[in-house]
């Protein structure tokens, strides 16, 4: 499309705009919320049609029942994002203010909360459950936890509207429209969670926190982080120093405190780590350090492929278990939860089949490349005891890795989601006489 406009007539009008732009934007301060829209929406909720009032200036939460720094920590967090303009005078100088209930004894300054659990730890399936309730008699939230707690609060900042201070001079006035509000909600599902790649696509720190908030404003409570792959392992480890020699640059790498500190800023908001190695496949970027401890099939395709075909090579017995039991030993202890994810997916066995030592390896064990698959998570991770219903068992100690337990998630050809949480494949039958030990 062509246009017989000038050149400098565009500019111009564009210059005037961005002005006009500028001076309204002085003039409307851009608002918090507006109107209500509740997300995700609570399990149940009644509403009314009566305007109230918020006073932000001295609004207080008094709490009963165990008052501990998180849940502190989690109200002095929602004291900002609720009245995110500010506090200040509540007294509108425009005419064409928004329908605020005016000021007087119905306006509300304050909110309690009622809490029954005093626990600080984050657990898969902890009771997340909490009311709210809004009225010209008050405000009242009640939950077992603290994460109910944060997820009132939560509901709450989506129920208070403001101005901004464009209808008092800069100072905001805050109002909840449609009183009275009854809500009472629960979770549908125990895991609401989101996966990250820090893999194949470095995020800084801030990135993964502003991940977690967004999660915590959505009420999930899961972050899958994929910390490494074939691509790259951005990890620095005290026992394995050259661990972080496959990553993309030596700033592109965690350390155990950085991965602690995100551990405990997704706690404060309700959100558990769910941190995944990747393994036996996937695992190419280890080598980068320890090329000791991966089958290298890197010749048997083109070179894009190199990547994902490449694993561990367990054939390495005691040196790869051992390694592998120090460096997670080590990650897991910045982990405060039970759940520990290594991946299992796409292990190639036709790069094991193209390996002399593999086939030799197979061969004189007797065994195919599927069970030594299967002989692999079951020494590196022991399933739950009521797992334990396979024809063969370790014939030494597994892999001790403290309060932790693994999952393998299997998918069934990416179409239909999570099949199978926790050790399937510790179900599958080893055949034969084959013991299972670390040689």
């Amino acid at each position: 499309v062509t246009s017989s406009i000038p050149m400098s007539t565009w500019v111009a009008t564009l210059a005037v705009t961005a002005v006009a732009s500028a001076a309204d934007g002085a003039r409307y301060t851009p608002s918090q919320r507006q109107s209500i829209g509740l997300w995700p929406l609570p399990s149940n909720q009644t509403s009314g049609d009566t305007t109230l009032a918020v006073l932000s200036s001295g609004f207080t939460f008094p709490v009963t029942g165990p008052t501990t720094p998180t849940l502190t920590a989690v109200i002095k967090r929602y004291q900002g994002l609720i009245f995110l303009h500010g506090t200040g005078a509540q007294t509108p100088d425009r005419v064409d203010t928004p329908p605020v209930k005016a000021v007087g004894s119905d306006a509300l300054n304050s909110c309690s909360i009622k809490v029954t659990d005093g626990t600080e730890v984050l657990t898969w399936g902890m009771d997340e459950s909490y009311s709210l309730e809004v009225s010209t008699k008050g405000c009242a939230i009640a939950a077992h936890t603290f994460v109910g707690v944060g997820y009132a609060l939560e509901t709450l900042s989506q129920l208070v509207l403001s101005d901004g201070g464009v209808y008092s001079s800069g100072s905001p006035t805050y109002w909840i429209p449609n009183t009275p509000w009854a809500i009472a909600d629960t979770p549908r599902f125990g895991y609401r969670g989101l996966m990250v790649d820090t893999a194949r696509h470095f995020l800084p720190l801030n990135a993964l926190r502003r991940q977690i908030d967004g999660l915590s404003f959505n009420k999930m409570n899961a972050l899958h982080w994929h910390l490494t792959d074939a691509q790259s392992t951005p990890l620095t480890s005290k026992a394995f120093p050259n661990l972080q020699l496959g990553a993309f640059h030596p700033n592109a790498v965690y350390t155990l405190d950085d991965i602690k500190g995100i551990v405990e800023y997704a706690r404060l908001r309700g959100v558990q780590i769910l941190l995944e190695i990747d393994m036996p496949g996937h695992s190419f970027a280890f080598g980068v350090g320890y090329p000791e401890l991966i089958l290298n099939c890197s010749s048997m395709y083109p070179l894009e492929t190199e990547f994902w075909t490449s694993s561990l090579d367990i054939t390495r017995g005691e040196q790869l278990y051992s390694w592998l039991e120090t460096l997670l030993t080590e990650l897991t202890a910045v982990l405060p939860n039970t759940l520990f994810h290594i991946g299992g997916d796409e292990v190639q066995y036709q790069c094991w089949s193209s390996s002399d030592v593999m086939v030799a390896y197979l061969k004189s064990r007797n065994i195919t490349a599927v069970q030594l698959y299967v002989a692999f998570h079951l020494l590196a991770f022991p399933p739950p005891s009521s797992y334990r219903s396979v024809s063969a068992q370790p014939a030494h100690k597994p892999l001790s890795i403290p309060e932790h337990r693994p999952i393998v998630q299997i998918l069934d050809r990416w179409t239909v989601g999570v099949a199978v949480v926790a050790l399937l494949i510790a179900c599958a039958p080893i055949s034969g006489t084959t013991s299972l030990n670390r040689g």
